[in-house]
């Protein structure tokens, strides 16, 4: 599952201008090449074909591109080209840590250092979330995402340098679990997931498990990957009295002209 990263390759086509950041990853990932791209200039409708072009020419076979919401020319080119929007990137500016007091999910208890066993049944846990998360309607396209972004949780979660944070039910068994990176004062949300078959809300986790990790460590800057269209969870930074700006929308490509044997064999 190694990958390098290679040099930013600037383009100019049909109106468009950007740059190319390819990365090279191997077979286990997505069985092809990999990047980003960054436009500058969209170019005028029918400016997105020509970048699809551009794209399928070099056999890119998973591209994406981070936007800022207000630019619509850069959205449209993105459309054009066969982008789909996967998520959005936010970063939330704590004024305090003093949160008002959540509803809590009855007998909810947060374990903030979980020993290995934990952990084992927390990456256990996390597979299984992954496997059956929500990316898009089209099944190609959902399962070349998902089967990226599991691969990337997977090496985060085998990363030293990760905090766990365990939910336990009443019982004392795994309900949800919180993955995160602590830099300074700035805390980087990696990933969080719920057993539905515990009976644990996804945003009582989420409120109780946020609130501890702000309590534990008061930071100034949180990092987080969300939809901004999912009013209860931006509803809990608000109500953390936290700030949300600058937020950026994530698009994601893959070819879609793929045979359906070979878009099989790159998502299997």
């Amino acid at each position: 599952m190694s990958a390098s990263v290679l040099p930013a390759q600037p383009f100019a086509f049909d109106g468009v201008v950007g740059a190319w950041s390819p990365t090279a990853y191997d077979d286990q990932i997505v069985g092809g090449l990999t990047g980003s791209v960054s436009i500058s200039a969209p170019g005028g409708p029918g400016s997105g074909l020509a970048l699809r072009a551009w794209l399928a020419e070099r056999s890119v076979a998973y591209c994406k591109a981070v936007v800022e919401p207000e630019n619509l020319d850069v959205k449209r080119c993105l459309h054009e080209a066969g982008f789909y929007v996967v998520n959005s990137t936010a970063e939330a500016l704590f004024r305090h840590t003093q949160a008002e007091d959540f509803s809590v999910p009855a007998g909810l208890s947060i374990e903030t250092e979980p020993d290995a066993a934990r952990r084992s049944a927390i990456v256990a846990l996390g597979d299984r979330v992954m496997r059956h998360g929500r990316f898009h309607e089209d099944a190609n396209m959902r399962a070349l995402v998902e089967r990226r972004q599991h691969v990337i949780m997977a090496k985060q979660m085998a990363d030293p340098a990760c905090l766990f944070q365990a939910g336990l039910d009443a019982r004392g068994e795994l309900c949800g679990y919180t993955i995160y990176r602590l830099r300074g004062r700035e805390i980087e949300l990696i990933a969080m997931g719920i057993d539905t078959e515990r009976g644990v809300t996804g945003l009582g986790y989420w409120s109780a498990s946020l609130r501890t990790i702000c309590a534990a460590h008061a930071p100034r800057r949180i990092r987080a990957r969300f939809t901004l269209t999912n009013i209860g969870v931006l509803n809990i930074y608000v109500r953390l009295q936290a700030l949300i700006h600058a937020p950026k929308d994530e698009f994601a490509w893959i070819p879609r002209s793929l045979p359906a044997a070979e878009a099989r064999r790159r998502i299997a």
